[in-house]
């Protein structure tokens, strides 16, 4: 019965390794090289986003330069449009003023004119009073002169 069963044992081992075997082994060196390309396309993969993690911080650092640039140049003519105003108000206030005192020395020079005036002729009425008769321009101009200083 030993002999049996080692005979039926050996030419089991024989079919298996003849026709079972081969196939499995097979299957087994597939499965080895599908793992082996798939750690090596994960490699290149971790190795392209590490890449693309680089690249995109660079961008993002240089997006953030050029924002603060942007800002920068903005506060700059914001400040710039800020003087002009202020420069464009200094001058208008200054030329309002300006007017004004114009005004004010014109209206000055008119107010005297008119009391002069009106002055002399209350100087030629009450000379007129005083003396009884008609002054002539020439006398009533030496009255005013003379009243005048």
């Amino acid at each position: 019965m030993i002999f049996w069963n080692t005979v039926s044992f050996a030419i089991l081992v024989f079919l298996m390794y003849k026709w079972v075997l081969p196939p499995i082994i097979s299957v087994m060196k597939e499965r080895q090289k599908s793992i082996e390309d798939s750690v090596l396309q994960a490699e290149l993969n971790r190795k392209k986003t590490e890449e693309l993690m680089v690249e995109h911080k660079e961008k993002i650092a240089e997006a953030n330069l050029t924002a603060s640039k942007i800002i920068d140049q903005a506060k700059a003519e914001g400040e710039r449009t800020r003087s002009e105003i202020i420069g464009r108000a200094d001058k208008q206030a200054e030329l309002i003023l300006e007017q004004t005192r114009e005004d004010l020395s014109s209206e000055k020079k008119r107010i005297l004119s008119e009391a002069k005036r009106e002055i002399s002729d209350l100087v030629v009425m009450a000379a007129e009073k005083v003396v009884g008769r008609t002054i002539k321009k020439e006398d009533n101009l030496k009255i005013i002169e003379e009243a005048l200083r």
